[in-house]
């Protein structure tokens, strides 16, 4: 039930963060809470960079309770919107995926800890596709 109503509440900040036209850079943060427990589980910082009222990148800081960064996101929209070149890593474990559009189509890649080598593999998506964050930007479009 935690993890419903923080995606729920995720979703709002999405949407509700997303609408109007945006034309200068902006931050801002979410908390992730229990609510059983009425504790903070985690900390996001949002920073968005804009050009031209096209949001271009997006660099998202994952904090723990006590403040230290655990994991962080990078996507860059600047070739699409919908189908951003992003990376995640967990600095706890090492954990690591992304993708980034390359001739042939998007190069895929993860890893499941910091003792793994990084497997990788080109895919065709057929269009209209959603990656990562681009899926922000596909509900906004449809919205």
């Amino acid at each position: 039930m935690t993890t419903s109503l923080i995606g729920i509440i995720s979703l709002w900040t999405i949407l509700g963060m997303g609408a109007g036209d945006v034309s200068s850079d902006r931050t801002y943060r979410g908390v992730a809470l229990d609510l059983q427990k009425e504790v903070p589980l985690y900390v996001e910082e949002h920073e968005e960079r804009y050009r031209a009222g096209e949001r271009t990148f997006l660099l998202t800081v994952y904090r723990g309770a006590e403040g230290r960064m655990i994991a962080r996101r990078t996507a860059d929209f600047s070739r699409s919107t919908l189908v951003p070149d992003f990376q995640t890593e967990d600095l706890r474990s090492g954990y690591l995926e992304g993708a980034e559009r390359v001739a042939g189509g998007v190069r895929l890649y993860w890893r499941k800890s910091a003792d793994d080598p990084i497997k990788e593999r080109v895919v065709d998506i057929p269009t209209p596709a959603v990656v990562d964050a681009g899926f922000n930007n596909f509900v906004q479009e449809q919205w």
